[in-house]
C-alpha cells in the first residue's frame, strides 16, 4: 500500500477515486466537517478524513503526524484546497482577497512543507 495525504473538497472525486483504486491510502483534510462527511465510506479502510484548517500550521503539523503514525511517512501530497468568490475585482474587499490568498496560497505552502518534512524525517 502507498500513503498519500490529500487535501480534497468538492465534487471532483475522479483523481482521489483513481488513487484509491490503485491502492493508495488517502487522507482528506478540510475545515468543513460537512464536506468531509460526503467522502466517508468511499474508500473504506484506505481513506481517512481529518477536520483541519490548512492555514493553521500547528493543526497541519498534527495532521501530518497522525498520518505518519497511521500510514507511515507521506509519499505524496495533493493540494486541492481552495476557495473562490465571484465578485468583480473593484468590489473585492481586501479582507476577502486575504482570505482567498491565505487558503489557496499560504495553505498549500503549509501543507506541502509539513508533508515534505515528514517524508524526509529519519525513521
Amino acid at each position: 500500500m502507498r500513503s498519500s495525504p490529500a487535501a480534497h473538497r468538492g465534487s471532483d472525486w475522479r483523481r482521489p477515486g483513481a488513487l484509491l483504486a490503485e491502492g493508495w491510502r488517502i487522507v482528506a483534510a478540510d475545515r468543513d466537517a460537512g464536506a468531509l462527511a460526503t467522502l466517508e465510506g468511499r474508500g473504506a479502510a484506505n481513506l481517512r478524513t481529518v477536520d483541519r484548517d490548512v492555514t493553521d500550521e500547528a493543526a497541519v503539523e498534527r495532521a501530518v503526524g497522525e498520518i505518519d503514525e497511521t500510514f507511515g511517512p507521506p509519499r505524496g501530497v495533493v493540494n486541492s484546497a481552495g476557495i473562490g468568490r465571484e465578485v468583480p475585482f473593484l468590489e473585492t474587499a481586501p479582507e476577502l482577497f486575504r482570505l482567498i490568498y491565505e487558503i489557496n496560497g499560504v495553505g498549500s505552502f503549509i501543507v506541502s512543507r509539513a508533508a515534505q518534512g515528514a517524508s524526509r524525517a529519519p525513521s
